[in-house]
């Protein structure tokens, strides 16, 4: 056929009625020129001289500016939407891109797009010369990151082009795409993409589906320009008939899949703030109210209130959203400053203090500035006018390699004045302008906190709460111990929990996690937890934690107790929780006390709570079903108070001299006195040490007491008069402050306080005699070590005694084993010391492969170990208990090539032996064969790093072994047990 024009695909030809008027489908007045931008007689006009057709994507308003019938895209990440759906369409679409005068990353030049359906974007781009050699697919005309134009026609910045688009939506029956969606476009009049098949959505559009959905323009920070766009809806073809049966439910199963039929789960739309108040089932002596929400804020994580009460919130924008992933990495995230101007619970204004952040994590304020975690770094910024000013580098690898799930993050700078962490066994501390990263105990996975008494709370996902039963670093002082001692125990386990709505939307939904009903039996996304130290809740509340449950949508309380030094909790509220919604986007990820007493909780509010790591085929199902992906960009912070009480005032104390921040130290809120502590350091102003010295004699306010003998320590000014007033008191925990802080004091100023410790060992207190054995080998002379002698031989029935003792006499190990020769008869003891002064001698971990191969196997497998198997497994491969067995010197990993492949792909649930020991985790363990980023050459470096490791010496795993098991295990669905694995791979 010749027309004298290029011709058109051939599904341009078959446009019918909606183009010409004509009643009869199969028929056409002609072929349509999408070239020519006449607007027909029956399309929409989205943006003309007159006024646009658009709305925010988001619930907020748009900064989108519209005059002279141009619009113009916002200067942040906003973008506008067509009011209608649409199934098949052709478009017109004029643009003008700016220039970004010296971009460092071509794709910050001009970039917006054209997201047909909101899945399949259309790139606009300042791609002007860029040579065709260099020219990517995810430039100007692309369809992102999928297909390069078939040509290049970009015109430069500043000049206006156009894209025609004739667009047929992707087929579906019965749930099953039958079809691609196809797609033609002209850019500036040159055919760029002819009757293209796009094969699945692009970027981080959002999933395919049967359903229309609206086209959007995207706002991506650069001020690209539109006019002249409109939209006329086609019929292609006839919509597909529904069926007219119901399809049969799948069966009930346990493992990964439908212990409850999706029919049956409630629905999950997002909710407004306000609706969403009226899904909290919350303890009856409390009210909920909005502090801030979205769209100021989307997807917050974290927050901290500055010395004035303004709150800091980190919001992790890109997290999930979808369930690929895609554009997870894109820098969308912010640190947001807002403050309640009115001070009537609204924080109502918002400022931006960092954006552009990929996963940000976690905040401090420390001296002019904040300390800031991200994706991968730990830096400092200083506060340039509620703005970004310069940044350093603390550590450039603080976060880790491993999954967003599993990286370091709490920066909580605690009693002791060490910034601790979790998922993470490290601290750090500036010293003489030097930061210091030192080892610590490995803690926890999302959020941290302290008690009054300087203990860390911290918990892992399927452990509601964990605590330290001694301060930070008590044990581990000794570099010439190795062997690791730790405090951490759980002060709740496995409790049964009481969720307001079933909890079918979990990952490892195997036996024992979902019961028949379809609720959860046990935590298994705990996180966030808070030591409540406020003073607006009644006394009663004073000795309580709260966790999250994100997974299971509730927020739970625990009463802390503490008996002979050792701390223990329980759920007080017996078949209900404190907090719980009937809201499935409800996520509470993290808690914190705040200035007024009350408590802050964050909620992401996202669809999507497993990282794609992990997602099971039967998550990825229940995500796509109940539409989970929609709406990725929201988010809520609540404040809970107590009925009838007061708030408390709001701070002012920025700017405040040192020495009028010391009475704050003695105040009723742990907020405060910490806030007076972190900023009377921060200030370095030593004419606070007379106050603080006053303060830490004054055995009126105990909690005084601690918070002015640790800012002592801060400045670098603890002073004997400072120790030996506070040795008078009678609080057994300002008593155990007082004698750890002896250890900072000149020798013969320390030298002078042990008459008043031998007087100490003989009280009553658990943590008193406790702190004894672990200060005084650090105390100049024999009497010191003579003394902690006659301690340990009192207490060597008590936990932690000898622990504490051998961190304690680090460089006085072989004094002390003379001087307690044929007095203290302890073969424990005996052995720690022994180990002490063995001679050391430095030896690889472990055999590392000969094999040039096999090691570059072995090196990438590492990498993937720590990303993905550490959390479980442990460092050592000694394993985590309730997480995961050990893996060295295990048959499971020694032994075939083929059962370990297959336990990699599928996954295991226990309970099982290693080494004639039973070993039950919390969970089964997720298979990685539908996990689209992990390939069989990465499973095999994983396993040849494993069966080399730790000693195991094991050979190599090739990637053609997994790839054969692999296949024979295409059709299976659910995870292996022992028992199972055991007859099929021998």
């Amino acid at each position: 056929m010749k027309t004298g024009r290029t011709a058109l695909p051939a599904f341009i030809l078959l446009l019918g009625c909606a183009a010409s008027g004509a009643a009869d489908p199969a028929t056409t007045k002609g072929i349509i020129d999408i070239r020519k931008p006449e607007r027909p007689a029956d399309a929409v006009q989205l943006v003309g001289p007159e006024g646009h057709a658009l709305v925010p994507e988001g619930k907020g308003p748009s900064k989108w500016v519209f005059k002279d019938g141009v619009l113009t895209a916002s200067p942040v990440w906003d973008s506008v939407v067509t009011k209608d759906a649409y199934r098949d369409f052709r478009m017109h679409v004029e643009f003008n891109v700016n220039e970004v005068k010296d971009a460092k990353d071509p794709e910050k030049d001009g970039n917006s797009g054209v997201y047909i359906q909101q899945r399949y974007e259309i790139q606009i781009l300042n791609s002007f010369g860029v040579p065709a050699a260099d020219f990517k697919d995810s430039y100007c005309g692309s369809l992102y990151r999928l297909k390069k134009p078939d040509r290049i026609a970009c015109k430069p910045a500043g000049e206006w082009q156009s894209y025609d688009i004739a667009f047929r939506a992707a087929r579906f029956e019965d749930g099953k795409k039958t079809a691609n969606a196809r797609i033609t476009v002209y850019h500036n009049g040159e055919l760029i993409h002819d009757d293209f098949p796009v094969p699945r959505k692009t970027g981080a559009g959002k999933k395919e589906g049967p359903e229309p959905l609206p086209i959007k323009l995207q706002g991506h920070h650069n001020p690209v320009r539109f006019r002249n766009v409109w939209i006329q809806k086609l019929a292609l073809d006839p919509p597909a008939a529904k069926p007219a049966a119901k399809a049969a439910e799948k069966p009930k199963k346990k493992g990964y899949t439908y212990v409850v039929p999706f029919d049956e789960i409630p629905p999950a739309p997002p909710l407004p703030p306000g609706q969403a108040l009226g899904s909290f089932r919350l303890h009856e002596d409390f009210e909920i109210a909005v502090a801030a929400s979205d769209p100021e804020i989307q997807n917050p994580v974290a927050l901290r209130f500055d010395g004035n009460g303004r709150m800091w919130v980190v919001e992790m924008r890109g997290y999930m959203p979808n369930a690929d992933a895609e554009g997870e990495e894109e820098p969308v995230g912010r640190i947001s400053i807002l403050t309640d101007t009115d001070r009537n619970g609204t924080f109502d204004d918002y400022r931006v203090f960092m954006d552009e952040l990929v996963l940000p994590r976690s905040i401090a304020f420390y001296k002019n500035g904040i300390l800031y975690a991200g994706h991968e770094k730990l830096c400092f910024v200083e506060n340039d006018n509620d703005r970004a000013g310069t940044m350093t580098v603390i550590d450039e690898n603080y976060a880790g390699n491993g999954n967003v799930e599993h990286r370091s993050n709490g920066l909580l700078r605690a009693l002791d004045n060490w910034i601790y962490n979790v998922k993470s066994k490290a601290r750090y501390r500036e010293i003489d302008g030097k930061w210091v990263k030192e080892t610590t105990e490995f803690r926890g996975q999302w959020g941290i906190s302290q008690n009054n008494y300087g203990r860390l709370f911290y918990n892992e996902n399927w452990f509601g709460m964990k605590a330290d039963q001694l301060m930070p670093n008590v044990l581990g002082r000794n570099p010439n111990y190795p062997k690791a001692f730790g405090s951490g125990t759980r002060i709740s386990y496995r409790d049964k929990i009481f969720p307001a709505r079933i909890t079918p939307g979990v990952n490892r939904g195997g036996e024992g996690a979902i019961d028949d009903r379809g609720y959860l039996t046990a935590v298994t996304g705990a996180c966030g937890p808070v030591v409540y130290r406020g003073d607006q809740f009644p006394p009663e509340y004073r000795d309580t934690a709260f966790f999250c449950e994100p997974a299971a949508h509730f927020v739970r309380i625990l009463k802390v107790t503490e008996e002979d030094g050792a701390l223990s909790g329980a759920h007080p509220l017996h078949e209900r929780e404190f907090l719980a919604s009937t809201d499935e986007r409800f996520r509470p990820v993290n808690l914190f006390n705040a200035p007024d007493g009350s408590l802050f909780l964050v909620d992401l509010y996202h669809g999507i709570l497993q990282h794609k790591g992990y997602l099971t085929p039967y998550l990825r199902e229940h995500i796509a079903h109940r539409d989970l992906e929609s709406h990725p960009r929201l988010g809520r912070i609540y404040r809970i108070k107590h009925k009838g009480r007061p708030l408390g005032s709001a701070p002012r104390m920025l700017g405040k001299a040192a020495v009028d921040l010391v009475p704050f130290l003695a105040h009723t809120n742990g907020w405060w006195r910490d806030t007076a502590q972190q900023l009377i350091i921060d200030s370095g102003d030593r004419t606070a040490v007379a106050p603080l010295t006053a303060m830490a004699a004054d055995t009126r306010k105990p909690l005084g007491q601690i918070h002015a003998l640790w800012t002592l320590e801060g400045l670098g000014a603890i002073n004997r008069e400072a120790v030996a007033g506070a040795l008078r008191s009678d609080d057994p925990h300002v008593l155990e402050m007082a004698i750890r802080l002896a250890e900072h004091l000149p020798p013969d100023h320390a030298a002078g306080v042990l008459p008043r410790l031998r007087e100490l060992a003989g009280r009553p207190e658990l943590v008193v005699r406790r702190q004894l054995a672990a200060s005084l080998g650090r105390l100049p002379g024999d009497e010191a070590l003579v003394l902690l002698k006659e301690v340990l031989a009192a207490n060597l029935d008590q936990p932690y005694f000898r622990e504490a003792a051998i961190h304690g006499l680090h460089g006085r190990e072989k004094r002390f084993q003379e001087l307690t020769a044929g007095d203290l008869d302890d073969a424990r003891l005996r052995e720690y010391l022994a180990e002490c002064l063995r001679v050391k001698t430095t030896a690889a971990a472990f055999k590392l492969p000969r094999d040039k191969g096999h090691l570059a196997s072995f090196r990438r497998g590492e990498e993937i170990y720590v990303a993905h198997c550490m959390v479980c497994h442990g460092p050592d491969g000694h394993g985590m208990e309730q997480l995961g067995p050990p893996l060295a010197a295990s048959e499971w990993v020694t032994g075939s090539h083929e059962r370990l492949a297959a336990i990699l792909l599928q996954g295991l649930m226990g309970p099982i032996r290693v080494k004639g020991k039973e070993y039950v985790p919390a969970a089964a363990m997720p298979g990685l064969k539908q996990n689209p980023d992990v390939t069989d050459a990465h499973l095999a470096d994983v396993a040849t790093f494993v069966r080399y490791a730790w000693n195991n010496g094991k050979n190599a795993v090739k990637p053609e072994t997994v790839t054969k098991v692999r296949r024979e295990l295409a059709d299976r669905e659910t995870v292996f047990s022992p028992e199972e694995l055991e007859k099929r791979f021998r």
